[in-house]
């Protein structure tokens, strides 16, 4: 392979890995000064190209060295297996606490009755509540790391990774209230497994209730859209 062919596969690699283009031409440069610099020493053009390595191995070196320029690149387990569930629980406290707060001192307590019979108002604050905690916290957890699977240079692996736990946490719990007290609660699935094997009932928990797949469809759909953008976005390189 010649030097610019093998330079150029580099560097379309290392761009379809998503890393950011500063990045790409920098390791472009840097490869086709150190061919001319062999090149000037006597060594045949053949040689100096040999000696610059293998484009896959050339290409996982530096995947690899811009990787340990960030958290999730060096330690990917530890931020998408352990952090995005930590991070969903993180942002639910926080919503709760703020929520509580607003109502009881900005409210007045709204969104609670005294007269036992649930109104349009409270029913419609009760599915606002529950949409926030079971459907726009899990997406934005996903849309956030999923962008940052694909900008510290991983594979789509750890996208879907992050996308298939915000979707296990959002289509596990369900909904349920209380007319009589205008009250919700979120419980977990009663399985009755005792015809069906416990996979066959935990797919029928998620695909066949309606609000299963409203809570844990937009996860996937979204992280995997953001995944997808930030693919296709320049992406600014990192010190």
């Amino acid at each position: 392979m010649s030097h610019p062919e093998l330079v150029e596969n580099v560097a379309a690699g290392l761009s379809r890995r998503g890393l950011p283009s500063e990045y790409v031409e920098r390791v472009q440069t840097e490869l086709a000064d150190h061919y001319a610099d062999l090149v000037e020493d006597s060594v045949d053009a053949a040689e100096a190209a040999e000696r610059l390595g293998d484009e896959r191995r050339l290409t996982k070196r530096f995947v690899r060295e811009y990787q340990r320029r960030s958290f999730a690149g060096r330690f990917p387990l530890v931020t998408f297996l352990l952090g995005t569930p930590a991070a969903l629980i993180l942002s639910w406290v926080v919503v709760m606490l703020t929520v509580q707060v607003v109502v009881e001192n900005f409210l007045g307590g709204a969104g609670t009755t005294v007269d036992g019979h649930l109104s349009w108002l409270e029913w419609a604050t009760l599915r606002i509540q529950v949409g926030i905690f079971l459907i726009v916290l899990p997406s934005l957890v996903a849309v956030w790391f999923t962008r940052q699977a694909r900008r510290s240079g991983l594979g789509w692996q750890w996208a879907a990774l992050t996308c298939v736990l915000m979707a296990f946490a959002a289509g596990f719990f369900q909904l349920r209230i209380d007319y009589d007290h205008c009250m919700a609660f979120i419980s977990t699935p009663q399985l009755d497994s005792s015809w069906l094997p416990m996979p066959v009932e935990w797919l029928k928990h998620y695909l066949t209730t309606p609000a299963q797949l409203v809570q844990w469809l937009p996860p996937v759909l979204l992280g995997a859209l953001a995944f997808r953008q930030a693919r296709e976005q320049p992406t600014a390189a990192t010190c």
